[in-house]
């Protein structure tokens, strides 16, 4: 079929006999003249296939091909227009055998081209045609070779026989075949209603799949059982991680898998098929991918189904699987709060930590605890604590002891002091994020100093440990944690006293810190 199609396409004929009787009746003519006339335009033949109404009533009773070739002066035109066209009739002949059909047809065929076309065919230096410079158009299906047609049409009338079967007395080398025309046919130039339906359904695909970020889609046209054809359509989510955000890799597991797509789930509704979900561990530094199929059934994802009529369908399902893919980054939180939580993931000590914050399970009697949401939006959590001091206990004026609370120097100090215990704990070399403020609400009215330890979801898992140590543990108490902020500024108003009472006390303070560190 694809082979007639391409013929069809301006590369050959078909030569048709038909009664004369059938063709005046048919045109509504007396005559040849008229009934030539009449047939000029429109369809010719009945089309039992498109309709009875196709056509003016004739059935040809016998047909030939007339094949299009073309020779060149080179065995690898650049050019295929360039060459000079012969038409040629095949000798096979379908329908009835009319005698002489081949012949009258060849006849009329030699004599159309014999003085423009015919005299410049190609030889070889043995005299015979070359066949390495001529090439046949068209469909690549032939009843006879093209060297065997050529044959024929050009000597059969000179070998006085009703076919020349040994070609090579007068064709030297192969007429080869051009199916540029044939490969290029597209589903709707052959009325292939199931390659119609494939080209579209590919577009769709392609346009889609090149739009989304984390989401692939597949879909295939099969038949329905003889009854027409319907669309398979299936999309995976994919989202990818640094090797390097990992603590460790679950074993395979597929029920760890299947509860991470369950934690989604819970949270955007059935929109996953969770038994799909796969973790999967990325060779030569290729980080690690989780994937799991779209339940196609759910209305977010279009509720068409896997199954599909038609390719409208198909449109609507990629645009719903657009807004899926549009919530990738709240997708990857989750499931990094998941896997962090897990404990595969690095911060997953912080994700505890938020949680107990949030439930209430971590708690403090001296410092105030707060995160910054519910634990699965918690980036950061804080404690506070508020000491006191009253510059006359101290001997100091209150403008001094200020000026020593606010320094870089008594800031770094106090934090030392206040993680020690803790750090020891944990064995750590980590340190937490320290905040300090110094204020005084009035004239004669003690000196305030807030500090506050951060830590949050990037930080190592260390820290998180080390901030529970922090509230939990030996400074949760009143008494110590006076000891602490009280043995700061000793060692602090201690430096002071040692320097000399310049005018310059930033400078002294900066002298003797660096003396006591070093």
């Amino acid at each position: 079929y694809k082979c007639a199609v391409a013929e069809a396409r301006g590369h050959g004929a078909v030569a048709y006999i038909v009664l004369t009787k059938d063709l005046l009746e048919g045109t509504g003519t007396e005559n040849i003249k008229e009934s030539e006339a009449a047939i000029q335009e429109g369809e010719i033949f009945e089309d039992e296939t498109r309709g009875g109404d196709i056509g003016v009533g004739l059935t040809p009773v016998s047909r030939i091909r007339i094949r299009k070739l073309a020779y060149y002066q080179t065995t690898s035109p650049k050019r295929w227009d360039e060459g000079t066209q012969l038409a040629v009739p095949e000798y096979r002949e379908y329908g009835e055998n009319i005698p002489g059909f081949y012949d009258r047809l060849r006849s009329w065929s030699y004599k159309e081209q014999e003085t423009e076309s015919l005299p410049d065919i190609p030889k070889t230096e043995s005299g015979l045609i070359d066949g390495e410079k001529i090439f046949m158009f068209g469909g690549t299906y032939y009843d006879n070779s093209p060297n065997s047609m050529l044959a024929n049409f050009l000597f059969q009338k000179q070998d006085g026989k009703r076919l020349i079967t040994n070609t090579s007395k007068y064709i030297e080398g192969t007429i080869k075949v051009n199916s540029d025309t044939e490969d290029e046919l597209s589903a709707e130039d052959l009325g292939d209603a199931f390659g119609i339906m494939e080209t579209q359904v590919n577009d769709i695909v392609e346009q889609w799949d090149n739009r989304y970020a984390s989401v692939n889609i597949n879909a295939n046209v099969e038949a329905d059982y003889g009854e027409g054809y319907y669309i398979n359509v299936s999309a995976d989510m994919h989202i990818k991680w640094q090797s390097s955000e990992w603590k460790s890799y679950p074993s395979r597991d597929n029920e760890l898998e299947r509860w991470s797509a369950t934690e989604i789930n819970d949270r955007l509704g059935s929109i996953f098929d969770e038994g799909s979900a796969r973790l999967t561990y990325l060779g030569d530094g290729g980080g690690v991918r989780w994937s799991c199929g779209i339940n196609l059934e759910h209305p977010t994802a279009g509720g068409n189904g896997q199954y599909l009529a038609m390719t409208e369908d198909l449109e609507d399902t990629c645009v719903a699987i657009d807004r899926i893919d549009d919530y990738r980054d709240a997708i990857k939180s989750m499931l990094e709060a998941f896997f962090k939580r897990e404990g595969f993931m690095s911060g997953g000590e912080y994700i505890k930590l938020a949680m107990e914050i949030d439930g209430g399970q971590l708690e403090s009697y001296e410092w105030d605890l707060e995160s910054d949401g519910g634990y699965e939006e918690s980036y950061e959590s804080t404690a506070s604590y508020s000491f006191y001091y009253d510059p006359p206990d101290w001997g100091m004026e209150p403008s001094v002891m200020i000026k020593i609370l606010s320094s870089r120097e008594f800031k770094i100090l106090l934090k030392a002091k206040l993680l020690e215990p803790a750090r020891k704990e944990v064995d750590t070399e980590y340190y937490l994020k320290f905040d300090a403020r110094i204020s005084q609400l009035g004239a004669g009215s003690d000196i305030r100093v807030a500090v506050k330890f951060l830590v949050n979801s990037d930080d190592p898992d260390e820290m998180s440990e080390l901030f529970s140590e922090l509230v939990t543990g030996d400074l949760d108490d009143e008494d110590n944690l006076a000891i602490i902020f009280n043995e700061a500024l000793v060692q602090m108003k201690k430096e002071y006293d040692l320097a000399s009472k310049g005018d310059n006390i930033n400078e002294n303070l900066i002298k003797s810190w660096r003396n006591f560190i070093s």
